[in-house]
């Protein structure tokens, strides 16, 4: 604590006395080079003035004069010297007033009206703040009036190192500790890994001081005496034991009464509390990603890149995060934070002031060099360390509970067919990877001989190579202090050591960073790999060499100016597009990668402009239309004005992060100047498809012209708007060249409509059926005229032969289909000319136009007019598209008999199944209903009586109020069965129609069905239809499935989720099943709507025990984290243990013994992945 501080200590203290005639002559001495004139006036003849000012202009100013360190008493010693001065007529117009109260500008404006009140004016205050000055620039009053003697104090009010704001930052994360510190009495020791914010946590306590480093003896208890702190906080004190010692001895001796408070790390807590017996221990934990954000945000850091490059750095250590920041705001230095520089000189500090042995630091560098190693690793390592095995695990563990070592426990992976016991092992890793990086290049790469080479490494792990390639590759790219880069022997060994394509991913593209030599090497090497890939058809291989060649380029693009790489990226694109490979998302995650907007930075147009540019300047050459198309695809990514950019928040696992853009006005034109060249040179070569991703980008532009809200609701500027209208014209300029089919052209023309832009199209009849609806017109009124413009195009159609619409139509559909998607203009030519007479005569063009797939409303129509003949009947009925709308229309229409009679016994269960007789059949007279329900397939007289069932769900028909079961119903739907041909929900009517009108039946059908069944089945399909069963009628039923495979299954869904059912077949012996039995069926798991707590009542009479129960509760559930789901366990857990009936008690005591530890566990899990930012 510094002077000025015990200084404002005191003078707040009320309990500390200051002499008020001493204050008084303290106050004229020190105001006295101020005002040479003044003169102390002698108590009892003051007449309430204790000094006279005698200035130049030899008006008098009065003086009042009180040690008072309240606002209040000031203001009262003020009002009687006044009244006292008027009372004995002292002609004295202006006064200052002298005191120590602390004073703010409202305060000093209610002394100038006191003033006022008596005639005067207050021309100065002098203050607490004033006099604290004073003090501490004069020794010998400070001593005399506050007894405050200069010299090193003991105490302070923050920790070493610390930056006053540092308490006023949030304190997110800490509630709960600091609700269970404040109801302590007794001593505490805090402990925390390196960084986790300790010392920030203790000097939030109330009234609490920091103890120096190496106090004076001497000074320690009149400091102590002198400060009065209720806390003593001795930060770092697994090395300070004799200060511990010498703060509890004072405090016994001296009968003082503060706590000690101790920091420290969990290794030294055992130490500390020997020297604190009654100090009670709490961790301070490391925050959550989440918890970090808002710390470093209220430190001024709101770029999200460097959010997320701290949080990935600090690893849940605040006190880390705030230096790093501290670095960023304060020097500038954003090298030693990008690096990891930065956060290696926090670990080693740590390892330097924590004591640990020389082993334990060349160990974690031996780690951190070799990536992730399990135990025998390890005692590999302590070999070479010459580390006694016995001192092995200790080494380990000091550097684990620290922190900086990541410990799992993972199964070992056993030889296939092997039949030993599954075993575990400890696996150890040094996290994140740009730490370890950083620990590796301090000890193996900073000018001096680590305790064990990088080749002994080398030579004792070959398992290891690629990792420790990789590490060393790492150190290089961190800023080592001398680097040692791998040669390309060394990446091919690593490649051919590496187990996974994602790890020779990483080693490749990293290396590609180092320098351009080796960025050429990686190039050269990918290019030749997805060349000889390609050559052998090993489509995969190819894909994964061009989309790692396609990033390592992005990252050369990013990284200088060299444009070879570009080139032969896009030679190699062209290249092995002839030759039939592609991939847009190579293009598209290239183009991507170059914007970099992916950690919440705004995206960069300059590395496109450079690529494009590159690209334009490449010699025209001789090429076929794969190589345009591949050219064209990665000028449309570059050329894209809006794209999005999403990804997972670097704060939280649980959130992801969408976000879009539109580039500015001057990068819109730039980008597409930079592509026309290309555009303009690829046009004429460009196939269809080619011509529709055309398309597609120019429907980007003239939707940023339209100034259309961007998907994630961005709204573009004016300024956006106009330039992407300039370039929309221009593109579309280039694209309608290529135009030359119609439906092309509609497309075209709907995109451009906003432009003005517009391709006559000479087919009238095509334009009429893809015109664009009017927006400003009504629907209804559009719609009319749209029907108007059709026949007026139709009618010269209608005067010729049926072949000349047909064929007009089969030629034309791919092209409607390509103006509109999922169009519907064959089908609204086709329902006019349903309306011609005659028209089996146009069905028959239809048909021999190849277009029986848009003729059944013909089809319908013909059936209708009775004009089938018998040859166009066959071939409607041996075709499989036709027949199903052949059997609707004579189920529809009323038609011959002999004519339904044919086409009925001819169609199938699933020509049935694709029909719309689920509607037709309810208006079918009696006579089809028979033809149906006598079919010679018996699968088809099961599946239309079920049909008539699902229709009879819906209700009768429009003047029926019942609607009856018709005859040969009930021996129909007895053949039908599950599963069927029949949608799931028709599937459902059907069988509660049967369960409701034939229970018999139904009982007949579910009891074959249960014995047909030789798996597992849940029947769920059964669920809903047998709630209409009574409770007589599913006992009957249980009786006939009682022994069959699925007997628990049946009885669950049986009862339907009635636990009186249930209990009463299970109390008469009817249900002859092992109460463990049913508890494990899946009915009973995951329905059918018993609660939980019937289930107990129902099952606990049995004998079931909670335990059995119990697990009932997390069987199926699988939304949600484990600590979310066993909170709510819990709670349902907790409200049973509250319940009024013994049993259902007993179980909710049960449950919460048995889920208050899981719990507990989730939940640390649960922060341990939030403060490492990934799912658990």
């Amino acid at each position: 604590m510094n002077l000025l501080d015990r200084i404002d200590r005191r003078l707040a203290d009320t309990r500390a006395r200051i002499n008020p005639d001493d204050f008084e002559d303290c106050v004229t001495s020190l105001l006295t080079p101020q005002f040479p004139g003044i003169v102390p006036i002698v108590g009892g003849t003051d007449y309430g003035l204790d000094a006279e000012v005698t200035p130049s202009d030899l008006h008098l100013i009065g003086l009042t004069i009180t040690s008072s360190r309240t606002p209040e008493g000031a203001r009262e010693n003020l009002r009687s010297s006044l009244a006292s001065m008027r009372k004995h007529g002292l002609a004295i117009e202006r006064v200052m007033a002298a005191n120590l109260a602390e004073f703010t500008r409202r305060r000093r404006n209610g002394l100038s009206d006191i003033a006022r009140e008596f005639g005067c004016e207050l021309v100065q205050v002098f203050d607490r703040a004033y006099f604290a000055n004073q003090f501490r620039a004069h020794p010998d009053w400070r001593q005399k009036i506050l007894g405050i003697a200069g010299g090193a104090f003991s105490l302070s009010r923050d920790p070493r190192g610390s930056w006053p704001v540092d308490r006023h930052l949030p304190t997110v994360g800490r509630d709960q500790l600091f609700a269970n510190l404040t109801n302590r009495e007794e001593d505490l020791v805090l402990h925390g890994v390196p960084g986790s914010g300790k010392s920030h946590v203790a000097a939030l306590l109330p009234d609490a001081l920091f103890l120096e480093d190496q106090p004076s003896a001497e000074r320690l208890l009149d400091d102590l005496i002198a400060a009065h702190p209720a806390i003593v906080i001795v930060d770092d004190a697994g090395g300070r034991s004799d200060e511990l010692d010498r703060l509890v001895y004072t405090r016994r001796a001296e009968n003082l009464s503060y706590r000690v408070v101790a920091t420290c790390w969990p290794h030294q807590v055992d130490d500390v509390t020997d020297h604190l017996p009654i100090a009670q221990p709490f961790e301070v934990e490391l925050l959550t990603r989440e918890e970090m954000g808002t710390l470093l945000r209220s430190r001024g850091i709101t770029r999200l890149a460097v959010i997320a490059q701290i949080l990935e750095l600090a690893q849940g250590r605040p006190a880390w995060a705030l230096n790093l920041a501290d670095l960023l705001i304060r020097d500038d230095d954003w090298q030693s934070v990008w690096t990891g520089a930065a956060t290696r000189t926090h670990v080693v500090a740590h390892l330097r002031r924590s004591g640990a042995a020389p082993e334990a630091i060349e160990l974690l560098a031996a780690i951190a060099m070799l990536g992730q190693v399990g135990e025998d690793h390890a005692r590999r390592l302590g070999r070479l360390l010459e580390i006694p095995r016995i001192d092995l695990r200790r080494v380990l563990e000091s550097v684990a509970v620290a922190g900086l070592l990541n410990v799992e426990r993972v199964r070992v992976p056993l030889p296939q067919g092997s039949s030993a016991t599954a075993s575990f092992e400890d696996r150890y890793a040094v996290e994140p990877e740009i730490v370890a990086a950083s620990i590796a290049a301090d000890s193996f790469f900073a000018g001096r001989a680590p305790a064990v080479t990088l080749n002994e490494l080398r030579t004792e792990f070959k398992d290891r190579t690629a990792h420790l390639i990789q590490t060393q590759i790492h150190c290089a790219l961190v800023g080592a202090t001398e680097p040692v880069f791998p040669t390309t022997q060394d990446l091919t060994d690593a490649l051919a050591a590496a187990d996974s394509d994602p790890q020779k991913a990483r080693l490749l593209r990293s290396y590609a960073r180092l320098e351009p030599n080796r960025t050429r090497f990686v190039i050269d090497l990918l290019t030749e790999q997805a060349r000889s890939s390609w050559a052998s058809r090993d489509s995969w291989s190819t894909q994964w060499a061009t989309g790692l060649l396609a990033e390592c380029v992005a990252d050369s693009v990013k990284g200088d100016d060299s444009v070879e790489p570009v080139l032969q990226l896009v030679e190699l694109f062209s290249e092995l597009a002839e030759s039939g490979f592609f991939h847009r998302e190579i293009a598209a995650a290239f183009v991507e990668e170059l914007r970099g907007a992916r950690t919440g930075d705004l995206p960069d147009a300059t590395r496109l402009l450079r690529v494009a540019e590159t690209i334009a300047s490449i010699p025209e050459k001789p090429s076929g239309h794969r190589s345009a198309s591949a050219r064209l695809a990665l000028v449309l990514e570059i050329l894209q004005p809006t794209f999005e950019d999403n990804f997972m928040s670097p704060e939280s696992v649980t959130q992801f992060i969408l976000q879009s853009f539109a580039w500015p006005g001057k990068y819109l034109t730039a980008l597409f100047e930079a592509t026309r060249p290309e555009l303009e040179r690829i046009v004429h070569q460009l196939s269809e498809d080619d011509i529709k991703l055309a398309l597609e980008g120019l429907a980007k532009w003239v939707s940023l012209a339209e100034a259309n809200a961007l998907p994630f609701g961005e709204q573009p500027t004016d300024e956006q708007a106009e330039a992407a209208a300039r370039v929309a014209v221009e593109f579309a300029g280039i694209v309608k060249q290529t135009i030359r089919r119609p439906g092309l052209r509609a497309r075209f023309n709907s995109i451009t409509r906003p432009l003005g832009i517009h391709l006559d199209e000479p087919d009238v009849l095509f334009a009429t059926l893809t015109a664009d609806r009017d927006l400003h017109e009504g629907w209804r009124e559009a719609a009319r005229q749209s029907e108007q413009a059709i026949d007026e195009a139709l009618a010269p159609y209608l005067q010729k032969a049926p072949t000349e619409i047909m064929r007009w139509i089969a030629a034309n559909q791919d092209d409607l289909q390509l103006a509109k998607a999922q169009s519907a203009a064959p089908w609204r030519i086709m329902r006019k000319i349903a309306n011609e007479p005659d028209a089996t005569r146009w069905l028959t063009a239809a048909l021999e136009a190849g277009l029986s797939a848009q003729c059944g409303i013909l089809i319908d129509a013909a059936v209708s007019q009775g004009g089938l003949d018998q040859a166009t009947v066959t071939t409607l009925l041996n075709d499989s598209v036709t027949r199903p709308a052949l059997l609707d229309a004579v189920l529809r229409h009323d038609a011959d008999k002999k004519l339904a009679q044919r086409i009925v016994s001819q169609t199938t269960a699933a020509d049935l199944a694709k029909s719309d007789s689920i509607f037709d059949l309810r208006h079918a007279p009696e006579w089809k209903l028979t033809l149906l329900f006598t079919h010679p397939d018996p699968v088809f007289r099961g599946t239309a009586a079920a049909l008539w069932a699902a229709g009879a769900a819906i209700g009768p028909p429009p003047g029926r109020s019942v609607l009856e079961a018709p005859p040969n119903w009930t021996e129909a739907i007895a053949y039908f069965t599950l599963p069927s041909v029949l949608e799931d929900s028709y599937e459902q009517e059907a069988l509660r129609a049967i369960a409701r009108e034939a229970p018999d039946v139904y009982a007949d059908l579910l009891a074959r069905h249960a014995q047909s069944v030789t798996t597992r089945n849940s029947f769920d399909e059964w669920s809903e239809s047998l709630r209409e069963l009574n409770a007589e009628q599913r006992q009957c039923l249980w009786l006939r499935v009682a022994d069959t495979r699925n007997a628990n299954e049946l009885f669950c869904a049986l009862s339907a989720g009635s636990v009186e059912w249930a209990r009463a077949a299970l109390e008469s012996g009817a249900a002859r099943v092992e109460p463990d039995h049913l508890l494990h069926a899946g009915r009973c798991q995951n329905g059918p709507g018993i609660s939980f707590e019937n289930i107990a009542r129902l099952f606990m009479p049995l004998g079931v025990e909670p335990d059995g129960l119990l697990w009932l509760l997390t069987a199926g559930t699988h939304w949600g984290e484990d600590h979310q789901r066993y909170a709510a366990i819990l709670g349902q857990c907790r409200k049973l243990a509250a319940s009024s009936d013994d049993d259902i008690a007993r179980l909710g005591r049960r449950g919460v013994e048995v889920h208050e530890p899981l719990l507990a566990e989730a939940q640390r899990r649960a922060r341990d992945a939030a403060v490492r930012g990934r799912r658990h």
